[in-house]
């Protein structure tokens, strides 16, 4: 996979598929965070007339005579916020469309705030509990099966699980300062799903249950 297939995926498969007022949400895989050109910084793969035309548009000062480190330097004075590819694919759709879908992305090495993570797991302990051939084309066909065998009550299982995981984030985010003593007590948080731990789930269809 890479950010030209996502993206085309993006737009003429899953956006049309939405119904209105859908939320997606998605991680920062590399392919789903490829920036557009207009939140683009310099870098030392740029030209110096390149980095020297970007400065102009952001109304920056310099010296014709500065040579690329400190044309460079300069530029890292601009504070450019990021946009991304599908974010704007969305927008683009969605104006096009007369639509509402909003992008929800997780933060950084979140799995466990991420429902499909449990599904995926549930699929892929479903396959490789029936699997006894070892051959692709079968191991393909479990796979297809597999998520064929997802119901709505273990996509409901799932979010009610990811609730309960940001519902103890929230827990520590409001803490008051006069509740907890920092230096004394710890504040433990656990989770029965990271991204490491989808080979050894339970083969139960109701693993994240309460």
């Amino acid at each position: 996979m890479n950010a030209a297939h996502f993206e085309r995926w993006w737009k003429e498969t899953v956006l049309p598929a939405l119904p209105n007022n859908s939320v997606v949400v998605i991680d920062n895989a590399k392919y789903h965070t490829r920036q557009t050109d207009e939140s683009k910084s310099p870098t030392t793969a740029w030209r110096k007339r390149e980095i020297q035309d970007w400065l102009t548009s952001k109304q920056k000062k310099f010296s014709e005579k500065d040579t690329k480190p400190i044309l460079l330097s300069i530029a890292k004075e601009v504070f450019v916020p990021k946009t991304y590819q599908i974010e704007k694919i969305t927008e683009e759709f969605c104006s096009n469309m007369n639509k509402i879908i909003h992008v929800l992305r997780l933060p950084v090495g979140h799995s466990e705030l991420n429902a499909i993570e449990l599904i995926w797991a549930q699929v892929k302990n479903e396959v490789a509990r029936r699997n006894v051939t070892f051959n692709m084309t079968d191991v393909k066909a479990l796979m297809h099966e597999a998520l064929q065998n997802v119901r709505p009550r273990n996509w409901k299982q799932a979010i009610k699980h990811t609730q309960k995981v940001e519902s103890a984030f929230r827990k520590i985010d409001f803490v008051e300062d006069d509740q907890v003593n920092v230096e004394t007590e710890q504040l433990i948080i656990e989770v029965s799903f990271n991204e490491s731990s989808s080979e050894s789930e339970s083969d139960s269809d109701s693993e994240f249950d309460e």
